[in-house]
């Protein structure tokens, strides 16, 4: 097997046919899960000779079979040309060192993640809006304690607006956590 770096973001795999042979792969029989795992089994390989994890990687793969060997084309997008999908959620506290508590963590380990928040209070509750990546909902909601995670839907944004005050409009987090 010959694992070539292209450019930051391919890499090209060369399989001889003993390499086919050591490896199980029949074209016949060569779907999209056998490529997954045969990619998952070479990922360390691929890692040292291209200093690429690509487990956790969104690929691209076109495998072309000769007379005898396989060439495997391996591609992923860089991490700016991603597109991130965000969303709106509101995260809903009881007190305010349960906020505290939250801004601090979600701070510390995202504060890429967070493209813009603000803070609402009543007379029962805060109430924090956030704008994040969708990969990092899952971690504000572990991350809430004693508050709740939602959608910031448009039951959310007429309760926020008939019985919320304004706190903070902007850096909400940032500001919080450093308090």
């Amino acid at each position: 097997m010959k694992i070539e770096k292209l450019s930051e973001y391919s890499v090209k795999i060369t399989l001889t046919g003993k390499d086919l042979s050591d490896y199980g792969i029949r074209y016949d029989s060569w779907d999209s899960q056998s490529a997954a795992g045969f990619l998952l089994s070479v990922s360390e390989k691929i890692k040292e000779k291209t200093g690429k994890d690509i487990t956790s990687e969104k690929l691209y793969v076109e495998i072309f079979s000769r007379i005898n060997s396989c060439l495997i084309f391996v591609s992923f997008p860089s991490k700016s040309t991603r597109k991130i999908r965000k969303e709106l959620i509101v995260c809903t506290f009881p007190d305010f060192e349960s906020l505290k508590s939250f801004c601090r963590k979600i701070h510390d380990e995202f504060p890429e993640m967070i493209y813009s928040d603000s803070l609402y209070y009543s007379s029962c509750t805060l109430r924090l809006i956030l704008e994040i990546s969708s990969e990092c909902r899952c971690f504000a909601e572990n991350f809430a304690g004693a508050g709740t995670v939602s959608e910031y839907d448009a039951v959310a944004q007429a309760s926020t607006r008939e019985y919320y005050v304004c706190a903070e409009p902007f850096n909400a987090v940032e500001k919080i956590a450093k308090l």
